[in-house]
């Protein structure tokens, strides 16, 4: 038998076992709603072993008041019950007529956090404890009107609240019945959904689906077989770091011969383009050159020229000037 505490809500329709199934739990001892516990009494239950709650006050301080010593198994049967209690005695105790008449959401409020507490506290010790609810069929219908239908528990229990509660637990499974024919004659059989199916309310952590069957009997006996036989197999995967690549140090005395080649090639061929430039360059600067020295002849050539002719002087000016004048004087006689 395994050793961790079971935390678990079982629902299902009324008569499919529920309240059997949780009383072959280890040493339980009964919360009870319903006034059927004495008919558990016929397949073993024993009759000190239960305790029937008649309000919500009652419960709180049945749990808060008991350390269910001496039991293996606490057993709620049932939890919506419960929820509803709450519920009432918060209207009657503050007067109203219903609960929304406390103000927006106010009511709503105080009574399902009232309610989560009290149910965590219980879930919270250190025994197996197993909630027990009624299911709601929801059916609905497709496009070609084929009717489809889904289970959860009982929806006097709001769904917020089945949610936080829910988050609680390792095990939220359905039980219900299956028509097995057995010789031509149908016998209803009852099993536990241990694998939650798309149309199921549930939940169960911890485990590989893959690795257990998805439907079991109705019993506690084969639920924790399969429990215990059941090995987790978990490989931590390993982390290696990878460290920065460092840049790698050519060595030239290792480059193939290929390398090699290649690198001649390309230095004789910018050898050739070198030697075409220069080339260029030598033909341009000739050309500046030969451009530069036909410059410098015609220069030249210019001042052999201003140089050969000779200055006149100043007795040679008077004499052209005084030429001048006689001639004009002449001409005037």
């Amino acid at each position: 038998m395994t050793k961790k505490k079971i935390k678990a809500l079982i629902y299902g329709e009324p008569g499919v076992g529920k309240s059997v199934f949780a009383s072959q739990f280890p040493n339980p001892f009964f919360l009870t709603t319903d006034g059927n516990y004495e008919w558990l009494e016929d397949f073993g239950a024993k009759p000190e072993a239960h305790y029937r709650v008649d309000s919500w006050a009652d419960f709180v301080d049945y749990i808060n008041n008991n350390n269910f010593d001496g039991y293996d198994t606490i057993v709620v049967d049932l939890l919506e019950d419960l929820f509803k209690w709450n519920e009432y005695e918060f209207v009657k105790k503050n007067r109203l007529e219903h609960i929304s008449d406390a103000g927006y959401g106010k009511g709503y409020d105080i009574t399902r956090n009232n309610f989560f507490i009290e149910i965590t506290k219980l879930l919270n010790k250190d025994k197996h404890v197993i909630l027990l609810m009624h299911e709601v069929v929801i059916t609905t219908k497709d496009r070609r009107g084929v009717e489809k239908h889904s289970y959860k528990p009982s929806s006097r229990l709001p769904d917020k609240v089945l949610d936080m509660i829910e988050g609680r637990l390792r095990f939220v499974l359905r039980a219900y019945f299956q028509d097995v024919d057995i010789d031509g004659r149908l016998v209803q059989k009852r099993m536990l959904s241990l694998i939650p199916k798309s149309n199921e309310y549930g939940i169960i952590r911890g485990v590989n689906t893959d690795a257990l069957p998805e439907d079991i009997p109705l019993s506690v006996a084969e639920f924790f077989n399969v429990l215990n036989n059941y090995k987790v197999e978990f490989k931590r995967d390993k982390v290696t770091l990878v460290e920065p690549k460092q840049e790698e140090k050519v060595d030239e005395t290792a480059k193939c011969s290929r390398c090699e080649k290649s690198t001649q090639k390309v230095k004789a061929e910018e050898t050739t383009e070198i030697v075409a430039d220069t080339k260029e360059k030598v033909e341009v600067e000739t050309k500046h050159v030969e451009i530069k020295e036909e410059k410098d002849e015609v220069v030249k050539t210019e001042t052999k020229e201003e140089t050969t002719a000779k200055p006149i002087s100043k007795e040679d000016k008077l004499a052209a000037i005084r030429a001048k004048l006689a001639a004009i004087k002449a001409g005037r006689k």
